[in-house]
C-alpha cells in the first residue's frame, strides 16, 4: 500500500475500545485462518501456489507487485493477474461444497458476520489487530480470505480513503465521515472516542454502535486516531506529530509539567507515535533549539505556552526584582524563582552574588545594581543642585545687605 506524507506504519493506533463477540473469535482463530489459506493452496498447481503465495505474501515475505512476479516468472504482469484472478474466482466458487472444505465455508460464513458487525465496512488491519493475528503470514491469510468473501468488495486506495472491504449493504461511511470533519473542525480539539461517537450520533440522528464509527474512521486519510485514543485532523500537531519535535511537545503537554529530556524520549518511544526510535541526544538538540520549549533546569525542559520565559537564573532574577513593586528577601527571592525554574537553593545564591546585576540595600533586601546606581546618580544630582540653590541663596542675601557709603 502507498503511503501518504507523514503517515505511519502502525495501522490501528491505541487501545481499541471494543472486542469481537465471543463466539466469532471462538471460529476465527489464527489456526482456523491459516488452515483455511493451507487447504486451499493445496489444489493449486505449483505455479499458481507460488504466484498467490507471493502476491499475498502467504510466506511471510510481504505482497509482491505483479511486475516483480512477472518477471521472475518470465511472463507479463497481465498474465499474473490473470492468474491471480482465477484463483480468488475459484476461492469463491460453490463447486467447494464438500465436506472437504466444510471449514473453509464456516470461516468465510463467521467473518462475513464480523465485518457486518462492523457496519459491514472494515480494514484488514483492524480484523488482524481484533483477532490478534501479529504474524506477516497469518495476517496476509486473513487478507486472502477476505478476498475470497462472496458479495465483498475490495475498494483501492485513494487520495481520500485508505484501501478498504466493504459488504455490498454496508452503513453510510460518507455521511459519517463528513459529520466527523466538520465536528473536528468546529471543536478545533482532540476528542476522545466517547466524545467524538456522542457527537457523531447527535448530527446525523443515528444511533450508530461504537465499532461502526470506529471502523469507518479508521479508512479516512485525514481523521486519524492518536496512540491515546483520541481522534484528530491529520496536520495538526498533536493528531499527527511530524518529527522529534512535535512528538516532544505532545508528550511534555500531556504529562502537564516539565521533565528531562531523557524522560521525554523515553515517552516519545514508549507511546508509538510510529516505528522510528527517538534518540536521547537528538531529542536534546531539538528541544535546545524549539522555541517551544524553555530550559527550567540541569536538563528539563518546559512549554512557553505554560508562562515560561527564557533565560538564565540570573535573567530570572533581574524579571522577579523588576515586575516587583518593593524589593524583596533573600528567601523571597528563592520561592520566587523555584516557581519558574528547577534548581538547587545554591545556585539562586550564586547568580545572587553577580554584584554587576544585583546588591543587597541597607535594610537587607535586594535590588537590580543598574537601578542603585541610577538612584545614587539621581542623589547626588539633588544634592548638587540643593547646595547650589542654597549658595545662590546666599550670595542673593550677601549682595542686599546695605552698603557702606561713608
Amino acid at each position: 500500500m502507498n503511503k501518504k506524507e507523514g503517515s505511519d506504519d502502525i495501522s490501528v493506533k491505541g487501545e481499541i475500545p471494543f472486542s469481537l463477540p465471543a463466539n466469532m473469535v471462538a471460529v476465527l482463530t489464527v489456526s482456523a485462518i491459516r488452515s483455511v489459506a493451507e487447504d486451499f493452496m493445496k489444489i493449486l498447481d505449483e505455479r499458481s501456489r507460488r504466484v498467490i503465495s507471493r502476491r499475498f505474501g502467504l510466506d511471510g515475505e510481504g505482497s509482491k507487485t505483479l511486475h516483480v512476479i512477472g518477471v521472475d516468472e518470465g511472463v507479463t504482469r497481465e498474465r499474473i493477474r490473470q492468474v491471480e484472478q482465477t484463483v480468488l474466482k475459484l476461492f469463491r466458487s460453490d463447486k467447494r461444497n464438500s465436506a472437504e472444505f466444510s471449514n473453509t465455508k464456516k470461516v468465510q460464513e463467521v467473518l462475513l458476520q464480523a465485518i457486518n458487525f462492523l457496519g459491514g465496512i472494515t480494514r484488514e488491519e483492524l480484523l488482524c489487530e481484533l483477532l490478534g493475528l501479529k504474524i506477516k503470514a497469518d495476517r496476509a491469510a486473513l487478507g486472502f480470505l477476505m478476498k475470497s468473501l462472496p458479495r465483498v468488495t475490495e475498494a483501492r486506495e485513494s487520495n481520500r480513503l485508505k484501501r478498504f472491504f466493504y459488504y455490498e449493504e454496508h452503513v453510510d461511511f460518507d455521511k459519517i465521515i463528513e459529520a466527523t470533519r466538520a465536528i473536528l473542525a468546529e471543536n478545533k480539539i482532540l476528542l476522545s472516542d466517547t466524545e467524538l461517537f456522542r457527537k457523531i450520533r447527535e448530527r446525523c440522528m443515528v444511533n450508530f454502535a461504537d465499532q461502526v464509527l470506529f471502523s469507518v474512521l479508521l479508512i479516512t486519510h485525514d481523521l486519524v486516531r492518536t496512540p491515546f485514543g483520541e481522534w484528530g485532523i491529520r496536520g495538526w500537531v498533536e493528531a499527527t506529530p511530524r518529527g522529534v519535535g512535535d512528538k516532544a511537545f505532545v508528550v511534555l503537554k500531556r504529562g502537564g509539567k516539565p521533565l528531562h529530556f531523557l524522560k521525554i524520549t523515553d515517552l516519545i518511544n514508549d507511546t508509538m507515535f510510529d516505528r522510528r526510535i527517538a534518540h536521547s541526544q537528538t531529542v536534546h538538540n531539538e528541544l535546545i533549539r524549539d522555541e517551544r520549549f524553555i530550559l527550567v533546569g540541569r536538563g528539563i525542559y518546559a512549554l512557553r505556552e505554560w508562562g515560561y520565559q527564557a533565560g538564565t537564573v540570573g535573567d530570572v532574577l533581574e524579571r522577579v526584582i523588576k515586575k516587583n513593586l518593593k524589593p524583596l528577601s533573600k528567601d523571597g527571592l528563592i520561592e520566587e524563582v523555584l516557581k519558574e525554574r528547577i534548581v538547587k537553593r545554591n545556585t539562586i545564591l550564586l547568580a545572587l552574588q553577580n554584584r554587576k546585576r544585583f546588591v543587597r540595600n541597607s535594610d537587607g533586601f535586594y535590588v537590580l545594581a543598574v537601578e542603585q546606581q541610577k538612584q545614587i546618580i539621581n542623589n547626588d544630582t539633588a544634592v548638587a543642585v540643593t547646595q547650589k540653590e542654597d549658595t545662590t541663596s546666599s550670595v542673593s542675601k550677601t549682595e542686599g545687605l546695605p552698603g557702606d557709603n561713608s
